[in-house]
């Protein structure tokens, strides 16, 4: 096709049509795709944002725990928290009352 050769609108339309027609497949895959994987990224983000909630409830109870001097209660609580964000902390804090309570071998 040269350059010079200008197609009318209803040429335009027809071609138009005929590329939407050949390629309507990948169109409507690539955004049921697309809407598939920012479902998908929020969900997890969500889930994330849930299980951090739930191991900072988990900290604070095991903080309440020690502060009631139940050094039991607070080392069920703080299994949960293994490989974690706050397992760190948890285990120091156990340390912390283990060792003001005379447990040093705990």
């Amino acid at each position: 096709m040269a350059i010079d050769e200008l197609l009318d609108e209803h040429e335009q339309g027809e071609r138009v049509q005929a590329w939407l027609r050949h390629n309507a497949v990948g169109i409507i895959a690539g955004v049921v795709l697309a809407l598939g994987l920012v479902g998908g990224w929020r969900w997890w983000q969500a889930r994330l944002d849930q299980q951090q909630l739930q191991a900072g409830e988990t900290y604070q109870s095991v903080l309440k725990a020690i502060e009631a001097d139940d050094l039991a209660g607070a080392q069920s609580r703080a299994a949960a928290l293994q490989g974690g964000t706050f397992s760190a902390l948890v285990a120091l804090d156990l340390a912390r009352a283990q060792v003001g309570a005379g447990q040093r071998d705990a």
